[in-house]
């Protein structure tokens, strides 16, 4: 197939990035001019993808976690691997149970020990564990049919090495977690479509599957059309498992949050399932985004409801010591879609409410992660009328009222409403509340003090629209061939109207973003450990739509 629009296609069906209209540093890559990786760089001199630099430094990491790494494909783009985790006391004589997981990204980005915590959690089960990379748009240019091929290959690949990696064959789950929960469940579709390498005479279908938010179809939903005009009707729909659920279909254990986008798809894949006769849990956590672990404070004890399915259809030996469930999860029973997505009461993790605000309501629950919060560098409540000082404001409305701060953008500026707060740091952790009032996406972002870098521009920016939010590294400003890059994302819901908390770490060459209920995005460059004079915001809409602003706070990190 040939992609005459990739970028703009691919955005459409991304929900797309509001504030991409007008700068450059939100583009999304083209396609093979960009890698995606969780951690480091991989780009040769020419910035283009490095293969080899890639999987070095994925073996690297492997290494350090006593990861074994197999090749399992080769592609015209380079070689494809799986990373596995061996349960203590295996050997290749064992008969154990067997997992592959792939990553989620969107089909653009990601990284296979990104499951690491899934990897140790089912190791301890007894399971062998592989993690498995696949191609995806910002590495390699590929397309996400492409991604559902690899994941057939990854499937078909273990099944027929399963005697070396002393795993049973007729018990082998594939699992995985948004996009990565899609083509884990791709692999169960009669008629998705296979690698011309693959050897067909062996089964790319699982004997179970363990999906967490996943995208469970192209086709329904307010997404579709933009799928299906990046595909085509006909894959499109046979990329959506929901459309291809028989009654052959593997048991299945699936996760979600009562307030992920995906989950109304997700609920008609269970559906489906269920009418044709298939042993199908969905489990979901009250009032979660897109993302099933409870993130403060972090835990995966979601897991524990997996290994209670598989143990009790016997993919998994069971275990004197498996844990108890937490009770945390709600199994779906048929309610209606609107009565999950809309509970009666608030749970802990929703946003802050209308501000009803209190001073006890903006206390930061959130603590960083990368080091412990030190000295106070900055507090600002916005109380008062006027901005305080260190604010400089350069296009759109910047104004206070209520005790809050509104930014929004000018149609007459021609460009985002752009706004910034001196404050220099190096290591530190900002945390800010923020509210969409109709305008459609926020960037913050900092940028390298004067002398740091040759680079100019932005370090990084955290992106968030209505519908998404990704971690972008920017681009060189200075240098034509240099492009901005997405190094992580995610599809999620920020509700108009309400009060969300954004916590922002940098710690060295680490980024984290997290917000209240969301799954973290984190994004690693050797750029990013550098001094910063101040944050950047801008803000995308027409006239009149706001965003609101308050409760700025950064720490210095120990």
């Amino acid at each position: 197939m040939i992609y005459k629009t990739i970028a703009a296609t691919v955005s459409l069906a991304m929900c797309a990035i509001a504030i991409s209209q007008s700068e450059d540093a939100t583009k999304l890559p083209p396609p093979g001019g960009s890698r995606f990786a969780a951690r480091g760089a991989t780009k040769n001199k020419a910035g283009s993808f490095d293969p080899r630099a890639y999987l070095d430094e994925l073996s690297a990491e492997g290494r350090q976690r006593g990861y074994k790494e197999f090749t399992y494909k080769q592609t015209p783009q380079g070689e494809l691997r799986i990373y596995f985790k061996m349960p203590e006391g295996w050997s290749e004589n064992d008969k154990r149970p067997v997992m592959v997981f792939f990553f989620g990204g969107g089909w653009s980005g990601g990284s296979p020990f990104a499951c690491v915590r899934e990897a140790e959690h089912f190791a301890k089960d007894g399971v062998v564990v592989g993690l498995a990379d696949y191609r995806v748009r910002n590495r390699q240019g590929t397309m996400l049919d492409k991604c559902a091929e690899d994941a057939r290959s990854a499937v078909r690949w273990v099944r027929a090495n399963s005697a070396k990696l002393g795993a049973d064959p007729a018990r082998l789950i594939a699992g995985g977690g948004s996009a990565g929960g899609h083509i884990a469940a791709c692999t169960a579709v009669a008629d998705a479509p296979n690698s011309g390498t693959d050897d067909l005479g062996v089964s790319c279908t699982p004997n179970a599957l363990l999906l967490f938010f996943p995208v469970a179809s192209l086709v329904d939903g307010s997404r579709g059309f933009a799928f299906q005009r990046l595909l085509g009707d006909d894959l499109a729909k046979k990329l959506s498992p929901a459309q291809n659920v028989t009654k052959a279909w593997p048991p299945t254990v699936m996760f979600s949050g009562t307030a992920d986008i995906e989950l109304t798809n997700g609920i008609l894949l269970h559906n489906k399932a269920k009418e044709a006769g298939v042993n199908f849990e969905l489990y979901v956590a009250e009032g979660r985004g897109h993302g099933v672990a409870r993130t403060e404070p972090r835990n995966f004890e979601w897991l524990n409801y997996a290994t209670d399915f598989f143990t009790r259809i016997g993919m998994i030996d069971k275990h004197a010591a498996t844990a108890a469930l937490s009770g945390e999860l709600k199994k779906y029973s048929g309610e209606k879609v609107e009565s999950i997505a809309a509970p009666k009461t608030k749970p802990a993790s929703t946003p802050i409410p209308e501000k009803a605000k209190t001073s006890n309501a903006s206390t930061s629950d959130l603590q960083p992660t990368l080091r412990k919060k030190g000295r106070l560098l900055l507090e600002e409540t916005f109380e008062g009328d006027a901005l305080g000082k260190g604010w400089t404001g350069k296009t759109g409305g910047l104004s206070v009222a209520g005790g809050v701060l509104h930014a929004s953008m000018k149609s007459g500026d021609g460009r985002l409403g752009l706004f910034s707060r001196e404050q220099p740091m190096q290591d530190a952790a900002i945390e800010i509340d923020f509210k969409f009032a109709g305008a459609r996406g926020i960037n913050i972002s900092c940028n390298p003090s004067p002398g740091e870098l040759s680079k100019h521009g932005h370090l990084f920016s955290v992106m968030i629209t209505q519908r998404m939010w990704n971690l972008t590294e920017h681009n060189d400003k200075s240098d034509p061939n240099s492009r901005s890059q997405a190094l992580a994302s995610a599809t999620t819901n920020f509700v108009p109207g309400q009060w969300y908390k954004l916590l922002l770490e940098t710690k060295g060459e680490e980024v984290v973003a997290r917000v209240e209920g969301k799954e973290p995005l984190r994004a690693t460059s050797k750029d990013f450990g550098v001094k910063k004079p101040g944050i950047e915001f801008r803000v995308s809409g027409h006239d009149g739509e706001e965003v609101l602003f308050d409760n700025l706070r950064v720490w210095e990190l120990e």
